[in-house]
């Protein structure tokens, strides 16, 4: 509804128009200051936190702008503004809230080409690379507990009368699989909430057994 409400308020409102108006005499005295209030809305948006605003008023502004000869260099300057900011933001979540500074990292990097935001979602949201068999980690974002499995050689196909052996399985082999992280419970009901609130998820078909 703040989303909605946002959108429809001015400056966002009159945008169409002034768009239309520089598309016919570029540069505009009352058309660009309508762009300007529009992008000043969005960094405070995004100052403030609101990252699901920051999202649909950002991919808005880049719809409404393209027609201009120079929208999209508009649209991604005005990205690269916004993902600046919250890389802040989420430098100044962290300590507190690890899930809220990488969900503002998340959407920096959905914005903006940002290695900045991108690294830093890499050091919160990946386990590291090297590790003891055995040796548990546990996500600051979700809580997740992941279990290492050392790199290990697997013995693969078919046994000498095996019957039911499908065409890809004949040749018995060894197969060298790398190290990795794996899960130690499956997702929890909390967990796969928290995926659906932040849009990477969707909702089961039946409420009842969410």
């Amino acid at each position: 509804a703040m989303v909605a409400a946002v959108a429809t308020a001015r400056p966002w409102s009159d945008l169409p128009e002034a768009v239309e108006r520089l598309q016919r005499r570029a540069g505009d005295a009352d058309a660009e200051a309508v762009l300007a209030a529009a992008e000043a809305s969005l960094l405070v948006e995004a100052r403030a936190g609101r990252l699901a605003a920051v999202l649909d008023l950002s991919s808005a502004y880049r719809e409404l702008v393209m027609p201009l000869a120079d929208g999209e260099l508009r649209a991604e300057l005005l990205s690269r503004r916004v993902a600046e900011i919250l890389v802040a933001d989420g430098d100044r979540r962290l300590a507190a809230s690890p899930s809220a500074a990488a969900a503002a990292w998340i959407v920096a990097t959905r914005l903006a080409d940002d290695d900045r935001a991108a690294e830093r979602l890499r050091r919160i949201v990946l386990p590291p690379a090297q590790a003891d068999a055995g040796e548990s980690w546990v996500s600051p974002v979700d809580g997740a507990e992941l279990v290492y499995y050392p790199p290990r050689l697997f013995r693969i196909g078919c046994t000498e009368y095996d019957r039911l052996c499908e065409p890809d399985e004949v040749y018995f082999r060894f197969v060298e699989v790398g190290g990795l992280w794996v899960e130690r419970t499956e997702t929890t009901n909390r967990r796969y909430r928290r995926c659906i609130a932040a849009g990477a998820c969707s909702p089961p078909a039946d409420p009842e057994r969410f």
